[in-house]
């Protein structure tokens, strides 16, 4: 995987790693406190919050496509694998496609 970012159940991400930042060219800094759906082009995130939803009750599998926005606007297509952890978080294990 290229990158991995923990999200709260609230969607803040709490944790990030070096990939993440290099990938969306966000500092850790800069990352850790957005609402995930800051990382998440506009026109995708109606169907991604509802995917999420559906991850969590066990709908969908795990890994998905998506998108992702860098911090400079561009947009990423990336294979997500969703795991979920202890307090209700998940952990996205990203590679960009």
């Amino acid at each position: 995987m290229d990158a991995t970012i923990v999200v709260n159940r609230l969607g803040t991400v709490e944790e990030v790693d070096e990939g993440a930042c290099t990938l969306l060219g966000y500092s850790k800094g800069e990352l850790v406190g957005l609402h995930g759906s800051e990382l998440i082009p506009t026109e995708a995130q109606p169907a991604t919050a509802a995917s999420i939803d559906r991850i969590r009750l066990g709908e969908l599998p795990a890994a998905q496509q998506g998108l992702l926005q860098c911090k400079d606007g561009s947009v990423l297509s990336v294979e997500v694998h969703v795991q979920t952890c202890p307090n209700d978080r998940l952990a996205f294990s990203i590679r960009r496609r």
